[in-house]
């Protein structure tokens, strides 16, 4: 008897419904900040239990699977599934050929040879199946089903035999066979019937290729990847180029249609947004034959887009609900493709393990009173990935240590996983409550992995039924006092914000940003670290507001690191030309969040490109002058990673010298801004072009002789901490020696910023992703500060301040 597995099951309760109080972590600092003169800046809150810390914000496009990986990448999720909502119910059935239902035993007819030629299209192994069936006269082709593989099994019996080509049953005796066959010609033999105990084995593979050259005869034997073998290997039959195929069946649909198979119809047809997206998902031909004949009903005007969209939706939808509504099912079957929805691109094994928790809850649901258990090693691997249209793929993993294989399962169609938690959750409500379970599991696993994917598959529910996937995720989360679960709230409103609920989330985070619960105004904070990216207006005018109200000590960490987020994000104008209104503004409360926010963000470095190191991220902002000049040199927007017109990028880039101005002038922040500056400068000879860049960026602070001598105390008290070598020094401060940038210039640029070889005219970082650099320093190209900025001389440690020229 198998023994009995108890895996680990995450169900660990979900969170409470009652409105908590704030976290200690929290509340801690608020009556000191209060009693604080204005500007100073407040004590920083104790920071929240390590096993409670929020997660970084970007970890949804790092670890949410590929959806959210695409999104990451676009920011605009194009795919809107709220797009096709309707009243009741909408079902659309599409009936496709089985693989086997073609399958008869007997003679093959000419005609269906001849139409086989006229589509099929040979996969990456058909040479070599056909050489190896000449040479043995018996070839094992084996692979999984809806890949084609009969196709070119008859196709290479044509080519061998004419068209004296017969199948086989699949119970042939195959000790029997040629001589009981009618006559000589090429033969297909479908999974045949075989054991462990008793494979095909590589002996009587070569009797029975003896028996074949005598008869005159061919055989290829189609195989399941679960087909036992012994002692020979089967060729391993890939599918041939979707796209090929698909254009094969086309031009054989256009022909029966009486059109020109070779004109700019079929290119038009193969344009289309819904073939990019069938062909994405690796279908069998026996879809992409009726997909074709779509298209052209297309063209004829009898099929409408909406009527191709359907189709290609279907293929997912129709898949999993094949394996969700049959109920002679294994509950741990459906479990698996559940599983797979959720951690879609992780390993096997994971997949696998998370679907073994899944199965105990389900179970569980079904029958409390029994203790159920799981039986080991009762399901194969291709199995499973089969049932569930899935594949592996094998790669390596670049860690410390070097390359280490690894592997990962994903659905064949990129919607699968979306199409079971959607037809999960409309279609078989009973479950709801045990996979929502399973979910709030994960949400509280201590691996950062299950919570991302756990938010990421509670925002695509609540884009299926909001009332359901709201009250049931989304409110407790955000309500909790755990910061952790509050992430996820704000994760799975950016999903179903993306996935068509945009208008209904805005609104929301607006209210919560309102609230009088701290909980919620915390979520609706760190919601916009991901938001705001594309939604800058709405972000800083509710985070504005909530530094404003009373209670903003308890929510200005959170506040910070949204800013930041926003800062170093892909869109950067518009939050430091806020930070700039912020530094003028009489608001003590916002002129603080100004300089705590700026000097946060000033501590960030990119990961450099290909060629160039790490740079502080605002200086690569910083230095954008040149392509915002519009040189012949100078890279465009989707080059730096930022966008906007080249004007909106050298106000970003004035927008950062205004603010450091500000913030090395700032009393309570001075040294603060001082000790930052030198964190760029110290060591900066070790990364590649960054001592010429700050050659070109240091003098644009200067307004003032006694800004020039700051700055020059300050290059020369990090060379004497061994920061800066000599040269380096005597470079830096060379720059300094120009003429003071005044208030209309940006300073003038080092002379080997502007022409260094190694820079050339495309000098400059690029973004963090690495996308490319932009052009060359060009002086004065957006000098202009933001009007009403006084800007202070630097505050360097040691030195006295100059208070009266020092504002906010």
């Amino acid at each position: 008897m198998d023994a009995q597995a108890q895996p680990r099951v995450h169900v660990q309760g979900r969170p409470g419904q009652e409105k908590p109080a704030a976290p200690a972590a929290e509340q801690a600092g608020a009556a000191e900040a209060e009693a604080q003169p204005a500007e100073q800046p407040a004590a920083p809150a104790a920071p929240p239990a390590p096993e409670d810390r929020p997660d970084s914000p970007d970890l949804l496009y790092r670890l949410g699977g590929a959806r959210q990986a695409e999104a990451g990448e676009r920011r605009l999720y194009a795919d809107s599934v709220g797009g096709d909502q309707v009243a009741g119910s909408k079902h659309v059935h599409y009936h496709r050929a089985d693989e086997a239902a073609g399958y008869r035993p007997g003679r093959v007819s000419p005609d269906e040879l001849r139409a086989l030629d006229e589509v099929y299209v040979g996969g990456p192994v058909h040479d070599e199946a056909g050489a190896e069936l000449a040479r043995r006269r018996v070839l094992l082709l084996q692979g999984a089903p809806r890949t084609g593989r009969k196709a070119a099994a008859l196709r290479l019996l044509d080519a061998a035999c004419g068209r004296q080509v017969f199948r086989l049953d699949p119970g042939t005796d195959l000790a029997r066979f040629p001589e009981e066959a009618t006559a000589p010609g090429g033969y297909l033999l479908t999974e045949p019937v075989t054991r462990a105990s008793d494979p095909l084995r590589a002996a009587r593979i070569a009797v029975l290729g003896e028996r074949l050259a005598a008869h005159g005869s061919h055989l290829v034997i189609v195989l399941d990847p679960q087909a036992a073998v012994t002692g020979i290997r089967p060729l391993a039959w890939r599918p041939a180029d979707a796209g090929r195929v698909l254009r094969a069946h086309l031009r054989r649909a256009l022909i029966a249609a009486l059109r020109e198979p070779d004109g700019g119809d079929a290119e038009r047809l193969l344009d289309l947004p819904q073939t990019g997206e069938l062909l994405a998902g690796r279908h069998g031909p026996a879809e992409l034959r009726d997909f074709a004949a779509l298209l052209v009903g297309h063209l004829d005007g009898e099929v409408a887009a909406d009527l191709l969209d359907d189709f290609v939706a279907s293929s997912a939808a129709g898949r999993v609900a094949e394996v969700l509504d049959d109920p002679a099912r294994e509950l741990r079957d459906k479990a698996f493709l559940l599983a797979l929805a959720v951690f879609e691109g992780a390993s096997y094994q994971q997949v696998t393990a998370e679907s073994d928790a899944l199965t105990l809850v389900l179970r569980q649901a079904e029958d409390p009173e029994h203790h159920l258990g799981l039986t080991r090693f009762d399901r194969a691997r291709s199995r499973l990935l089969e049932l569930v249209h899935a594949v592996e793929e094998r790669s390596f993993h670049e860690n410390d240590w070097g390359r280490v294989p690894t592997s990962s399962v994903s659905f064949r169609d990129p919607g699968a996983g979306f199409q079971a938690l959607r037809h999960l959750w409309q279609e078989h409500p009973a479950a709801r409550e045990p996979v929502a379970d399973w979910l709030h599991g994960l949400a509280r696993s201590d691996a950062v992995l299950h919570r991302v994917r756990a938010a990421v598959a509670a925002g695509l529910l609540t884009s299926v039924d909001f009332y359901s996937g709201f009250g049931t995720f989304v409110e407790p989360w955000a309500s909790s006092s755990g910061l952790r679960l509050r992430q996820l709230a704000a994760w799975a409103l950016q999903v179903a914000s993306e996935a068509g609920l945009l208008p209904l989330v805005q609104r929301m985070l607006r209210d919560w940003s309102g609230d009088e619960d701290v909980a919620l105004r915390w979520t609706a904070a760190r919601a916009y670290a991901t938001f705001g990216v594309d939604h800058p207006d709405s972000a800083l005018q509710d985070l504005e507001r909530i530094v404003r109200d009373a209670s903003r000590e308890q929510l200005m960490d959170v506040v910070l690191d949204t800013l930041g987020a926003l800062v170093l994000g892909g869109r950067p104008g518009p939050v430091l030309a806020a930070l700039v209104r912020w530094s003028q503004d009489p608001s003590p409360e916002l002129r603080e969040a100004c300089h705590r926010a700026f000097l946060q963000a000033a501590g960030g470095w990119d990961d450099g490109d290909g060629e160039s190191d790490p740079w502080p991220r605002l200086l690569r902002i910083a230095l954008r002058t040149g392509a915002a000049a519009g040189s012949a040199g100078s890279a465009t927007a989707g080059e730096t990673g930022q966008t906007g017109e080249p004007s909106e990028r050298a106000e970003t880039a004035a927008a950062v010298r205004t603010l450091w101005r500000t913030a090395l002038g700032s009393a309570p922040f001075g040294a603060a801004a001082a000790e930052a500056l030198a964190g760029w400068i110290a060591g900066a000879e070790q990364r590649h072009g960054l001592v010429p860049a700050l050659a070109a960026f240091l003098p644009s602070l200067v307004l003032t002789e006694r800004d020039r001598a700051r700055l020059d105390h300050l290059l020369r008290q990090v060379a004497r901490t061994g920061g800066l070598s000599a040269a380096a020094l005597a470079e830096l401060r060379a720059a300094l020696a120009g003429p003071a940038a005044g208030p209309g210039t940006a300073g003038s640029p080092h002379p080997s910023y502007a022409g260094s070889a190694h820079l050339g005219t495309a000098y400059a970082p690029g973004p963090s992703t690495g996308a490319g650099r932009p052009g060359p320093h060009r002086p004065g190209a957006d000098a202009t500060p933001y009007p009403g900025t006084t800007p202070a001389p630097p505050a360097v440690p040691g030195e006295p301040r100059d208070t009266e020229r020092t504002r906010g």
